[in-house]
């Protein structure tokens, strides 16, 4: 009973540091390239299926969390939490196997634009409450789900937004 328990916690721990460790990176690899182009080289691993013993879904959510929380992320040169936390998501349920879908989505408050990021698993956020009742998404990737947008959008279904003078910051969960 204690052997299944200790190779759950040892393969959180693993993803921690992997987590980590690549999070590391992150400034360094957003200031070489455009997003788009980022996110094109994590979708490579798209496709595995997921390793016997891997995280369960909702465990990954969990360290990869508890792992963008950290002091040392929280820097100038890091992203903002949203970006940062829905980019490990990404990134690390990508490798579990798991096909999903980032966004960015902005909300006008009070003149001020607020954007946000997260991630979706066929259409449900991963990780939080559904911020599709407050942002509009701008932004998803893969790009099936932008067109989508934009046709919602164009539609007049969802909410626009006059963003002339508007600042942009990223909204903190």
């Amino acid at each position: 009973m204690k052997r299944p328990r200790l190779r759950r916690r040892l393969s959180q721990l693993w993803w921690a540091v992997r987590v980590g460790v690549w999070l590391c990176g992150l400034p360094r690899r957003l200031r070489r390239q455009s997003l788009s182009g980022f996110l094109q080289q994590l979708t490579a691993a798209r496709g595995r299926t997921p390793r016997r013993g891997a995280l369960a879904l909702d465990d990954a959510v969990v360290v990869v969390r508890r792992v963008c929380r950290l002091w040392l992320f929280r820097g100038p040169l890091f992203p903002q939490r949203c970006l940062r936390q829905a980019l490990a998501l990404y990134y690390t349920l990508s490798r579990l196997g798991y096909s999903v879908t980032i966004h960015v989505g902005v909300d006008k408050a009070g003149g001020a634009l607020q954007g946000h990021s997260w991630v979706t698993i066929r259409g449900t956020p991963v990780g939080e409450r559904d911020p599709t009742q407050r942002f509009t998404v701008i932004y998803a990737y893969p790009a099936a789900t932008t067109q989508e947008a934009r046709d919602q959008f164009m539609a007049g279904e969802g909410p626009r937004h006059d963003t002339e003078g508007a600042q942009m910051r990223c909204f903190p969960w």
